[in-house]
């Protein structure tokens, strides 16, 4: 199963010295699925309704995924969006499970 994403990668302090965060957006290979439904306070993103997932990192960008998102496994934990990802997620999130492990399924 594929997902639409953004993988926070390492963040870098540009030239006048702000912390800033770089992102892979991308459809992700999902390894496990986590929930309930959260739904963002966000200032840009308020309403809009969200699960966590591991994925498998890009081979290109796997070094520089920021560090604290790498699970045991070697996946990263990052939000999903339920809206544009609502194809794929619809058994999970009619199932009502907390998780699922995808990888048995595919």
């Amino acid at each position: 199963m594929q997902v639409y994403g953004h993988l926070p990668l390492e963040s870098r302090i540009d030239r006048w010295g702000h912390l800033r965060q770089q992102y892979e957006s991308g459809h992700f290979e999902v390894v496990k699925l986590f929930g309930p439904v959260y739904g963002s306070t966000e200032r840009y993103t308020r309403g809009r309704s969200y699960i966590y997932a591991n994925v498998k990192a890009p081979a290109h960008v796997s070094g520089r995924v920021e560090s604290s998102r790498i699970q045991v496994d070697g996946s990263c934990r990052i939000p999903i969006d339920v809206g544009p990802n609502y194809e794929a997620l619809a058994a999970f999130l009619a199932s009502g499970d907390l998780e699922w492990d995808v990888r048995e399924m595919a």
